[in-house]
């Protein structure tokens, strides 16, 4: 195994990743030594092993055995992607366009290998996960296997980068909208995105595959119009709804086989009860009332 001077290594790569956990791995290389090494082109540069290298310079090791690799520049390229892709947070703008960036050099140094439809749906996208084509395999399945994450969501974390607008991406960097929101704004074309971003902020995922599907349909401008009109459903309210859907079940079985409770915590438990009881009372008594309202308001429409 070749020997090189840390200090000829040269560090350029944008995808190693030099700073993360050094001194946890320093301390396993102090312990049972450099087990994989440094990978490096003929030029010395640093191709794979940005962890090990900053580890060796923390220790203060001098130098380290490497491997030379003899591939173009997209391979090499590919190469650096590929070490990092079990470590990816694919929630992260810059991780999700390495990821699309190491599916097109894939395909372009195996142009046997099946190809990435974006536009597959989720069973289309696990047939052709498994499609294998002059010993090559779709992208998707060699990402999955380094990920252990699925077709379905490595399509997805690529698509996000291949169809949103640089105004989206920006906005998803600095934490103002969601991968799962960008999902359903991709759908439409990328004027259309940043026109439709600025009332995105608050709105479920729901609501927004609603406005773009409504967009598709008569245009953006009537969706947004249909949106507003549209009573958004307070978060509290949805809380409460599922809280009481989980209570009356509860309420059901402990009635049904009679778990009645008679112990030290029986006392609380009933003021507990007629707790709720008043709470509930006084929430319908708001909604008969309002009802009642809305009746009186109909029928002077009708009149």
């Amino acid at each position: 195994m070749e020997m090189i001077s840390l200090d000829r290594i040269q560090v350029k790569n944008p995808y190693l990743r030099l700073d993360t956990g050094i001194e946890k791995l320093a301390q396993s290389i102090k312990t049972v030594g450099l087990i994989h090494p440094l990978i490096v082109n003929h030029s010395d540069q640093l191709i794979a092993g940005g962890r090990r290298y900053s580890a060796l310079k923390f220790l203060g090791i001098g130098e380290a055995p490497v491997h030379r690799i003899d591939k173009d520049e997209n391979e090499q390229e590919l190469i650096s992607i590929d070490e990092n892709l079990v470590r990816l947070d694919l929630t992260k703008v810059e991780m999700e366009h390495a990821l699309r960036r190491a599916k097109d050099l894939y395909e372009e140094i195996y142009p046997t290998a099946p190809k990435v439809d974006l536009d597959a749906d989720d069973k289309q996208t696990e047939a052709q996960s498994e499609l294998e084509v002059d010993g090559k395999k779709n992208f998707l399945a060699m990402a999955s296997e380094k990920t252990g994450l699925s077709a379905k969501v490595i399509k997805a974390a690529i698509a996000r980068d291949e169809r949103s607008s640089n105004v989206v991406k920006q906005a998803r960097s600095q934490g103002m909208v969601s991968a799962s929101q960008v999902g359903e704004m991709i759908k439409l074309d990328q004027t259309e995105q940043d026109e439709l971003l600025p009332h995105v902020q608050g709105k479920t995922v729901k609501e927004i595959r609603s406005i773009v599907k409504e967009a598709k349909q008569g245009g953006l401008k009537q969706a947004l119009e249909t949106a507003m009109r549209r009573q958004s459903v307070p978060r509290e309210v949805k809380l409460l709804k599922d809280q009481v859907k989980k209570t009356n079940k509860l309420l059901g079985k402990m009635i049904l086989e009679e778990l009645l409770y008679a112990g030290e915590e029986q006392g609380a438990m009933v003021r507990s009860l007629n707790e709720l009881k008043h709470n509930i009372e006084a929430v319908l008594t708001h909604y008969e009332d309002d009802n009642n309202y809305r009746s009186e308001d109909e029928q002077s429409v009708v009149q």
